[in-house]
């Protein structure tokens, strides 16, 4: 199944990409829809498996103006049907802006048609806030098989959310929502997507083999008391093994790089040895998709990854350059994976750190300091200098820099295009190692940047580790972050000396993630601050005992370090993030 990409969200002073990618003349109809498997168009009954089944459609566009809505299924437009050679992305390339044509769909098994009138509007992406957001309450099972010919979707339920209220419990299987038949996760988030906060949701469901049905008005996200900001954990023996390392990105970066789908992954690393090198994944792929399945709300890779077993074979969805793409690719098992020795000498150092501002800006790319006889200033490069790309690749932000350098050879060739003032230039040389430009001796920290350089204060303290201690093993670790029960957050502050942790959970963190990397033997901690204020970041151990610290001062948007929690061992530590007199305190699990 491939995910068709309708829709660029491509500023005309982006300047990145190829401009042949921006195809300014061709006709926007104003979907997100994906292509269907046989097996479902089969439950769905539709006896053309080619077509596009509508899973959002984009306020303003032509398609909202003719009717279209999510859940239909379009299988022509005008005279062409289509077909496996001729899918609705090829039609589209046929039609300019202003043409005018006849799209033919299904909806609720009838076939109709509406006349479109084509546009090359380009749109930006509307963020609806969470207290708007539709928030069901429900995750796929961990047993449940998506790939059978049964309709419905198994499900497990988030404690004090909607699917709570309506008596649903876990096992239970969602057969439609609002009328729309549920075959896959991808239609629960469509059908979830569809509503905002108080909107009347009717959900059909399957239990012990006897139909009910329930109704309420859905809540939002912050109605919910319990969040999905938390990764699923498996033991990584039975699970299946990509072998990337990612990150989340924001919608505000998602937008600029013209993903509309902002709940995938940005491949930042390929691990040696595994699935994703075998089937040709590269760094600054974008994966939102395997098989049937697409990234959400409720569903990041992660979660997608457990449907999988080491050994089974699936298709991956991704944007490459701006392109989507598949792949195929045979998941493999962690064991798989090939650790490679680094010497600094061996490893790439361009030589810039991030230069700290305190306005932020709305123009693109990373405003950089430049280190001593180093490849950057070999460049001619000078503080201040505005890095665009990298290779080709666009730098929108601090970690995108660490991606392009970490994964090049000593001695490669480095094309860098930067901006000083009004100026663009484009310099290439080959880079230098760590060594080269400050010395065996030199610390392997100074990779990415001097702490001092940084806003703020920062303090780690390792210390020894606790009794019982194992050891972390970054190349299978597994990271899961939670919510803290109030008895454990009671028990964890009765061993805590001198410091206190607030209950309230009543400050909202983005997209929080923590990603093991083995090359630095450190885990990425990231997330994002909707809202301004004095902020800390501290995590503490199982004990109680403080071992990071980063004072911000005032700050909002998004945070990203590299923490050093793996001295302490495998087991529980505990995250707390501190705006003025708001805080929320999340529980994370590292299990080798």
């Amino acid at each position: 199944m491939r995910y068709l990409t309708l829709v660029f969200i491509l500023s005309a002073s982006l300047g990145v990409l190829p401009q042949k990618l921006f195809a300014r003349e061709a006709a926007y109809i104003g979907i997100h829809s994906e292509t269907i498997s046989k097996q479902k168009a089969k439950i769905l009954g539709f006896t053309n498996c080619y077509g596009s089944y509508i899973t959002r459609v984009i306020p303003g566009s032509p398609a909202q103006k003719a009717g279209l809505m999510p859940f239909d299924y379009i299988f022509a437009i005008d005279k062409d049907n289509t077909r496996e050679e001729m899918r609705l992305t090829q039609i589209l390339a046929k039609y300019r802006p202003n043409d005018e044509a006849v799209v033919h769909f299904m909806r609720h098994g009838k076939v109709k048609k509406e006349t479109v009138v084509f546009s090359s509007k380009s749109f930006g992406v509307t963020v609806i806030s969470s207290e708007k957001k539709a928030f069901l309450g429900v995750s796929p099972d961990d047993n449940e098989d998506e790939r059978n010919e049964k309709a419905g979707v198994v499900i497990k339920v988030v404690a004090n959310s909607t699917a709570t209220d309506m008596g649903l419990q876990n096992g239970d299987r969602i057969m439609d929502i609002n009328g729309y038949p549920m075959v896959d996760w991808t239609d629960i988030s469509t059908a979830v997507g569809m509503l905002s906060a108080g909107d009347a949701v009717t959900i059909q469901y399957e239990r012990s083999g006897k139909r009910n049905t329930a109704k309420t008005n859905i809540k939002s996200y912050e109605e919910s008391k319990t969040k999905t900001e938390y990764t699923w954990i498996a033991k990584p023996e039975e699970s299946a093994f990509l072998g990337i390392s990612s990150n989340s990105i924001s919608k505000e970066k998602a937008a600029t790089l013209g993903f509309d789908n902002t709940y995938g992954s940005y491949v930042t690393e390929i691990i040696p040895g595994a699935a994703a090198q075998k089937a040709g994944l590269q760094p600054f792929d974008y994966v939102y998709g395997i098989d049937q399945h697409r990234t959400g709300p409720d569903a990041d890779l992660t979660t997608l990854l457990k449907k999988y077993k080491a050994g089974d074979k699936a298709t991956v969805h991704y944007v490459r350059q701006g392109k989507p793409a598949t792949a195929e690719l045979t998941f493999s098992s962690r064991k798989d994976a090939k650790a490679i020795a680094q010497d600094r000498c061996d490893k790439a150092f361009f030589g810039v750190s991030e230069l700290y501002r305190a306005e932020k800006s709305t123009q693109r790319g990373v405003q950089v300091e430049i280190v001593a006889n180093s490849t950057a200033e070999a460049m001619g490069m000078q503080n201040g200098d505005i890095i665009m790309q990298i290779n080709g690749y666009p730098i929108v932000d601090w970690n995108d820099i660490s991606a392009a350098v970490s994964n090049m050879k000593v001695g490669a060739e480095v094309r860098v295009l930067y901006r000083r003032g009004n100026t663009e230039i484009e310099s290439t040389l080959p880079i230098k190692s760590l060594c080269d430009t400050k010395g065996k001796e030199e610390s392997v920290w100074d990779i990415k940047f001097d702490w001092d350089d940084l806003p703020g204060i920062r303090r780690e303290n390792a210390g020894a580790p606790e009794a019982g201690f194992e050891p972390v093993n970054m190349k299978s670790v597994v990271a899961g972050i939670q919510n803290v029960e109030a008895a454990e957050m009671g028990e964890l502050q009765s061993r805590m000396r001198g410091i206190t942790l607030s209950t309230a959970n009543d400050l909202t963190l983005e997209d929080l993630q923590l990603q093991p990397n083995p090359a630095i033997g450190r885990f990425g901690l990231q997330f994002r601050l909707p809202e301004s204020g004095i902020t800390a970041v501290r995590i503490f151990n199982s004990a109680g005992r403080l071992i990071y610290e980063y004072e911000l001062g005032v700050f909002s948007g998004a945070f990203s370090d590299d923490v050093d929690i793996s001295q302490n061992g495998a087991g529980n530590y505990y995250l707390e993030v501190r705006q003025d007199d708001r805080s929320t305190v999340k529980k994370i699990i590292l299990q080798n």
